[in-house]
C-alpha cells in the first residue's frame, strides 16, 4: 500500500508549477477584471489557490464553499490525532479507550470520529497518516495571503451513540436514526430523507476547522429539500446540472471519496460518496480518496481568467464547460501590479529621449507608490547608472556601457520586477591640446595643423594652413644662358612644388667665352705643306688661327706599261691635285720559254683584247695563241700569267673584288672582277 506521504509528494510536484503561476498571474494581468464574492457563482472555478483547482459548491455567510475538483490521495481515517505513538497498534488502542461497545472493526481500523482522525490533523497541520509520520501538511501549501483568506468555521460534527455516553464533554444530543427498509443504506433518496429529518437533532457536537471534508448535509442529494433558499442552494447534484460532490482522480476517472460524517448507530463506519453519487458507509480503511474543502472568506478578491473548457488536458484539471475560472489575488498583488503599470520609461527618463541613449541623469527613481507598494532599485553597473538615477558617461577614450536597471516592487507577500535595458554612450567631448603644424604649407599647397585629445591620442582634429608663396623647394642651379666674352650669362633653378616657380641669377662675363665664326682659309694646304684657317669672334672681333693639315694625294688610276721579253714595264699614277706629283712601280721584264719560242711581232700586238668575269671565272677574247698573257692588279702586282692556247680562254681565279688589268704584248684591257 502506497503511503499518503508518497502520494502527496507526487501530487505536490504536479501542482507546484500551477501554484507559482496562480500566485503571480495577477501581476501579469494588472488590467484583468477583478471579482468579489458577489460576482462568483456556484459551479465556477478558483484556480491555483494553494496550487490547486477548486470548485465553488456553495455560498454562505462564511464565504465561498469550495472543494478540490479532483482527488488528492487515498488515506485511512484511522488514528487518534492527539497521540503520536510509535506504532499503529498503540494509536488504535488510544482511539478506542473508554468505548466498551467498540467492535472488532473499530479495534482494527480506529476511530470514526472526524475530530480524532489523522486526515483532519494532516489537512490542518502535521500528523501520522497511514502509519507514517508526516513532515509536511496540506495547509502548508498555502501562502500567508491565502491562509488569511481561508475562514475558520464552526461546523456540526455528528457522533456515534456510545461516544456521547463515554465522553460527557460533548453534552446532550439526540439520536439521528438510521434509514430502514430494503436498500436504505444505498438509496440516496432514503438517505436524503433521513438527513433532512434528523440533521440538526442527531447526536452531535461542534468543531472548528479551516480545512475539512464535506459532511453528509453538504454532500447529500437535496432534490426533495425545498424548505428555504439556503437548503435549495445546497443541492450539489442538480444545481446547474453539476454533480459537484462526485470527485475524479488525475486520470479523470470518478473515485469514491470520504465524508467527515460518522455513522450515528455504528461504532466504526464513516460516510463516503460513491462513484455514482450514492452516499454510503464503511469502516475507517484506506480505500477512499481525500477531497478537501474550505471556505474562502467573503472579503477575498479574485481575477477573472477565462471561461472553463471541457477540452483542457487532464493535467490542467477536470473542468465543466461554460463556467467562469478565477484566480485568487489580494489587494497587495493588485497594488504591485498597479505600481508596475505606472513604472514606465517615460516616468523615469528625465530629459533623456531614448533608452539606448541615456546621456543625462534619470528622473526621480521612486521608492514608494501612492498605493503603498515599495520599490527598490538595482543596477548592473553602478559606475554608469546608480540606483538613484545618477548617470556617469565614460570619456571619449572609453566605451558605450549597457546597463540593466531593475525595480523590485513589493507589498506584503506580493512582488514583481520591472527591467529597463539602458545604454549610456560615451561622451564624445574632447580635450584638445595646442595646434601643431604636421604638414608645412608650400608655395602651391595648403599645409595642415593638428591637435591631439589629451584623453586619447587616436582622437585628433586638423585644420588647413594657408599657402606660403615663399615656401619654395628649389633644385640645383642650371645654366640657361651661358656667359660670353662680352655679356653675362644666366643660371636658373626650378621649384619642385610648381615648375612655374623659378629663380635666376647672373653668370659673370667669361673673357674666354668667344663666339667664333666658321673661319676662313688664310693659307691653303698643299699635298706637302699644312695650311691655316683664321676664326673671328662675333662678339668682340678677336681672332684665332687653327692649322689645316697637309692634303693627302688624290691619285688617278694606275697606268701600266706592260713588261715584255725585251724590257721591264711599270705602273704609274699621277696626283690629281698636282700633276707633278707621281708614283711609279716597276714591272719586271718577262723571261722564260715564252720569250724564246714565241716572240711577238709588232703587228701581232696591234690586236685588241676583250675581258670579262663571271662566277669567279675570267674570260679573255682577242688573244694571240701561243703568246704569254698576264693579269695585274692596279698596284702592278702580277696576279696570273699563262701561254694562250687559243684566241679565247677562260680561267677560274680566286680574286678579291676589284679592277684588274689583262695584258698581252702591248695590248691591255681592264676587267671588273
Amino acid at each position: 500500500m502506497k503511503t499518503l506521504k508518497t502520494k502527496i509528494k507526487k501530487w505536490a510536484a504536479a501542482t507546484a508549477a500551477a501554484l507559482l503561476m496562480a500566485m503571480f498571474a495577477p501581476l501579469q494581468t494588472a488590467q484583468a477584471q477583478t471579482a468579489t464574492y458577489a460576482e462568483i457563482n456556484i459551479g465556477d472555478y478558483i484556480d491555483g489557490f494553494g496550487g490547486i483547482k477548486w470548485r465553488v459548491i456553495n455560498k454562505t455567510a462564511d464565504g465561498l464553499l469550495v472543494r478540490t475538483d479532483r482527488a488528492l490521495t487515498n488515506a485511512q481515517m484511522a488514528g487518534y490525532a492527539g497521540v503520536h505513538a510509535t506504532n499503529h497498534t498503540a494509536r488504535i488502542s488510544a482511539a478506542r479507550t473508554g468505548h466498551t461497545n467498540a467492535n472488532s472493526n473499530r479495534n482494527t481500523s480506529g476511530t470514526n470520529r472526524w475530530h480524532e482522525t489523522e486526515i483532519r490533523a494532516w489537512l490542518n497541520g502535521f500528523a501520522w497518516v497511514n502509519d507514517v509520520p508526516q513532515t509536511t501538511s496540506f495547509i502548508g501549501k498555502f501562502n500567508d495571503d491565502e491562509l488569511a483568506a481561508i475562514a475558520t468555521v464552526t461546523q456540526i460534527q455528528h457522533l456515534w451513540t456510545d461516544d456521547i455516553t463515554a465522553e460527557s464533554n460533548f453534552g446532550s444530543a439526540f439520536d439521528m436514526p438510521t434509514p430502514t427498509g430494503s436498500g436504505a443504506l444505498t438509496s440516496t433518496t432514503a438517505i436524503a430523507d433521513v438527513v433532512t429529518a434528523n440533521y440538526n437533532t442527531a447526536w452531535q457536537t461542534t468543531i472548528n476547522d479551516k480545512i475539512f471534508l464535506l459532511d453528509i448535509m453538504q454532500a447529500r442529494n437535496t432534490a426533495n429539500v425545498t424548505t428555504n433558499p439556503v437548503e435549495a442552494a445546497r443541492n450539489l447534484r442538480n444545481v446547474n446540472g453539476g454533480s459537484y460532490h462526485i470527485v475524479a482522480n488525475v486520470a479523470g476517472t470518478n473515485v469514491a471519496s470520504w465524508l467527515r460524517t460518522s455513522s450515528a448507530t455504528l461504532s466504526y463506519t464513516v460516510r463516503y460518496v460513491d462513484t455514482n453519487g450514492s452516499i454510503l458507509s464503511d469502516y475507517a480503511n484506506d480505500r477512499y480518496a481525500v477531497a478537501p474543502a474550505l471556505y474562502i472568506s467573503q472579503s477575498a478578491i479574485f481575477i477573472h481568467q477565462r471561461v472553463s473548457s471541457a477540452t483542457l488536458p487532464l493535467d490542467a484539471g477536470r473542468e465543466q464547460a461554460g463556467y467562469q475560472v478565477y484566480s485568487f489575488t489580494t489587494q497587495d498583488i493588485l497594488d504591485v501590479a498597479e505600481a508596475k503599470t505606472d513604472l514606465t520609461w517615460d516616468n523615469i527618463k528625465g530629459i533623456n529621449t531614448a533608452q539606448d541613449n541615456v546621456i543625462a541623469n534619470l528622473g526621480t527613481l521612486a521608492t514608494t507608490h501612492t498605493n503603498g507598494a515599495t520599490i527598490s532599485w538595482a543596477t548592473t553597473n553602478a559606475t554608469a547608472i546608480t540606483t538613484t538615477g545618477t548617470v556617469t558617461r565614460q570619456n571619449c577614450a572609453g566605451e558605450n556601457v549597457n546597463v540593466t536597471l531593475t525595480a523590485a516592487i513589493t507589498k506584503g507577500l506580493a512582488s514583481d520586477t520591472v527591467t529597463f535595458n539602458l545604454t549610456v554612450p560615451k561622451d564624445e567631448t574632447h580635450d584638445f591640446g595646442e595646434w601643431n603644424e604636421t604638414t608645412a604649407p608650400t608655395c602651391s599647397a595648403e599645409g595642415v595643423e593638428t591637435r591631439v585629445c589629451s584623453r586619447s591620442a587616436t582622437h585628433t582634429e586638423t585644420r588647413p594652413v594657408a599657402i606660403d608663396p615663399t615656401a619654395h623647394d628649389f633644385g640645383e642651379w642650371s645654366v640657361t644662358t651661358p656667359a660670353t666674352c662680352s655679356a653675362e650669362g644666366v643660371e636658373t633653378r626650378v621649384c619642385s612644388h610648381n615648375p612655374a616657380h623659378t629663380e635666376t641669377q647672373p653668370i659673370a662675363i667669361n673673357p674666354d667665352a668667344h663666339t667664333w665664326d666658321a673661319g676662313i682659309v688664310t693659307i691653303a694646304p698643299t699635298c706637302e705643306t699644312a695650311g691655316e684657317r683664321t676664326f673671328t669672334c662675333d662678339d668682340c672681333a678677336a681672332t684665332k688661327t687653327e692649322p689645316i693639315d697637309a692634303l693627302t694625294h688624290d691619285w688617278n688610276e694606275w697606268v701600266i706599261t706592260a713588261a715584255t721579253c725585251e724590257a721591264a714595264g711599270d705602273s704609274t699614277r699621277t696626283c690629281k691635285l698636282n700633276a707633278a706629283h707621281t708614283e711609279t712601280r716597276p714591272i719586271p721584264q718577262l723571261t722564260g720559254p715564252a720569250c724564246t719560242s714565241t716572240s711577238v711581232s709588232a703587228q701581232d700586238q696591234a690586236g685588241s683584247l676583250t675581258a670579262w668575269s663571271h662566277s669567279g671565272t675570267l674570260h679573255v677574247r682577242g688573244l694571240t695563241a701561243g703568246q704569254r698573257w698576264s693579269v695585274y692588279n692596279l698596284s702592278g702586282s702580277l696576279i696570273h700569267q699563262a701561254i694562250a692556247d687559243s684566241e679565247e680562254v677562260s680561267v677560274p681565279l680566286s680574286l678579291p673584288a676589284g679592277v684588274y688589268i689583262v695584258v698581252q704584248g702591248r695590248n691591255s684591257v681592264k676587267v671588273m672582277f
